[in-house]
C-alpha cells in the first residue's frame, strides 16, 4: 500500500473516531444534566424542608393550629426523601455524576485531538501512525471505562446524531445529514 493511501486510510479512521468520541461525549452531557438535577433535588428537598417548617414555628410559634399538618407533610416529604437518597446511594448517582463530568471532558478532547489529525496536512507517515495510536489508547480507555457505565441503544443513537450534526455527516441509515436534534424514525440516529 502507498505511502499515501496509508494517510488517506488514517485520516478516514480519525474522522471515524472523532464522530464516535463526540457522541459518547454528548451522551454523558446529558447524563451530567440529569444527575446534577436528581442530586440537587434531593439536596434541596433535605435541607429546605426542615427549614420551611422551622421558619414556620419561628414565625407563628409551637402554638400555631396548622403545625401539626406541616409537621405531619414535612415528615411524609423527608421520608420519600430518605427512600430516594438511600436509592442514590444504592444506584452510586455521586460516581455516575463524577464519571460523566470527566467522560464528558475527555471524549471531546479525544475527538478534537482525531480531528485536529485528519486535518494536518502530514506525510510522514510514521508520524501519522504514531499520532494516531496514541490517540487510539486513550480513547481505547475510556471506551472501556464508559462500557461499564451501560449506555443505552436510544443514547447511542442520540449520541450519533448529535455527532453526525456537529461533523456535517450523513447517517449511514437515512443518508441525511442532522439539522438538528429532533428525533426521526431513523434506526442510527434516531428513535430517541
Amino acid at each position: 500500500m502507498s505511502s499515501k493511501n496509508i494517510i488517506e486510510e488514517i485520516k478516514q479512521a480519525c474522522w471515524k473516531q472523532a464522530i464516535h468520541s463526540f457522541g459518547t461525549g454528548y451522551i454523558f452531557e446529558k447524563r451530567i444534566a440529569k444527575y446534577n438535577r436528581l442530586l440537587n433535588i434531593i439536596k434541596f428537598v433535605g435541607i429546605g424542608t426542615p427549614l420551611l417548617v422551622g421558619a414556620i414555628v419561628l414565625m407563628y410559634g409551637s402554638n400555631f393550629k396548622y403545625i401539626e399538618i406541616f409537621i405531619v407533610t414535612a415528615s411524609s416529604i423527608l421520608l420519600i426523601q430518605l427512600i430516594i437518597s438511600f436509592w442514590a446511594l444504592v444506584a452510586k448517582w455521586e460516581d455516575k455524576y463524577t464519571h460523566a463530568v470527566q467522560s464528558t471532558f475527555a471524549n471531546y478532547n479525544i475527538s478534537w485531538e482525531y480531528e485536529k489529525l485528519a486535518k494536518n496536512p502530514v506525510t510522514d507517515t510514521k508520524q501519522l501512525e504514531n499520532d494516531f495510536k496514541i490517540i487510539e489508547a486513550k480513547s481505547r480507555e475510556w471506551d472501556r471505562n464508559d462500557y461499564k457505565q451501560e449506555v443505552s441503544d436510544k443514547e447511542k443513537r442520540k449520541g450519533m446524531r448529535a455527532a453526525l450534526r456537529n461533523y456535517q455527516r450523513p447517517c449511514s441509515g437515512c443518508e441525511e445529514v442532522p439539522k438538528s436534534m429532533k428525533p426521526t424514525n431513523c434506526h442510527i440516529c434516531g428513535n430517541f
